[in-house]
């Protein structure tokens, strides 16, 4: 019995839990890192940053998904290194809570770890998602 109230107590325990999380991403936005190459770059491993954080590694024909609080924030994107230590130009961002933000990434051409990203609209991007797979396990 004693077993029975501690599985109810983890379970109930672990609902609520998912329900706060759930919750807390209604107040932050959204941003999509998406990444679809043809031919060229598509042998490249790109590293996506917000705010001088590594959030995932893509490579071809993938998206991420990543959930930030409302406010400014700089988005990099680089081929060759998993640090900022070159000074790539990062694209500034405005965010507000509950909105979607759509970030494509160009391919590289030879040798330059500065990747060109740009915002695009939903409309845009939507049939490129489609053909893309979604990477859940970002860092790896």
């Amino acid at each position: 019995m004693r077993s029975l109230k501690l599985l109810l107590a983890l379970f109930l325990v672990t609902c609520f839990k998912t329900v706060a999380g759930a919750q807390d991403t209604t107040q932050m936005a959204k941003i999509y890192f998406v990444r679809s190459t043809g031919y060229e770059g598509s042998l490249l491993v790109f590293h996506c940053f917000v705010d001088s954080t590594l959030m995932c590694v893509l490579n071809n024909d993938q998206y991420s998904t990543h959930f930030v609080m409302p406010g400014d924030h700089q988005l990099n994107v680089t081929a060759h290194s998993k640090s900022l230590s070159n000074q790539n130009k990062a694209l500034s961002i405005s965010v507000a809570a509950g909105q979607s933000y759509y970030i494509k990434i160009f391919p590289v051409k030879g040798y330059d770890n500065k990747v060109k990203i740009m915002s695009v609209a939903e409309t845009t991007i939507r049939p490129v998602l489609a053909k893309c797979e979604l990477k859940t396990n970002c860092i790896q």
